[in-house]
């Protein structure tokens, strides 16, 4: 057994981490004032990324191989009109390849079904259903 996982700058991220094989996922469980974050050490890359003020993330999941990173964000203030989104990074590099904007609140739940299948549960006009996106290729 190695030595406690310890990111930079990540004090306490509680059961925000996802392993995998050679490498892992965290971020942030809160931040009072601070931006949310998530840091990564894939095979593909390794580095962090910042999500704007007002979201926090709702889910977080990593395909297998460790080359892309996807993200689930709801608001996090009761005021204002911020869309939940769901996004991909590609963990090479950091790069965004894919983004979705959903209805307030929709909070959806995250899950690679392999290396290039990514499930989302995503509420739509008073119903409920799973989605699956092919993750483009890049």
């Amino acid at each position: 057994m190695g030595a406690p996982l310890r990111p930079e700058g990540f004090d306490s991220f509680g059961n925000n981490i996802r392993l995998l094989d050679g490498g892992w996922v965290v971020w942030d469980g809160y931040r009072e004032a601070e931006r949310y974050r998530i840091a990564w050490s894939l095979p593909a890359g390794k580095g962090l990324y910042e999500i704007p003020k007002g979201r926090s993330i709702t889910s977080l999941s990593a395909d297998p191989g460790g080359r892309y990173i996807a993200v689930s964000l709801t608001r996090n203030l009761s005021i204002g009109d911020v869309p939940d989104a769901v996004f991909v990074i590609r963990a090479a590099d950091g790069a965004e390849i894919y983004r979705r904007y959903m209805a307030p609140y929709t909070r959806s739940h995250l899950g690679f079904l392999g290396p290039d299948r990514l499930a989302m549960t995503i509420v739509e006009d008073g119903r409920a259903r799973v989605r699956v996106l092919a993750v483009p290729r890049q």
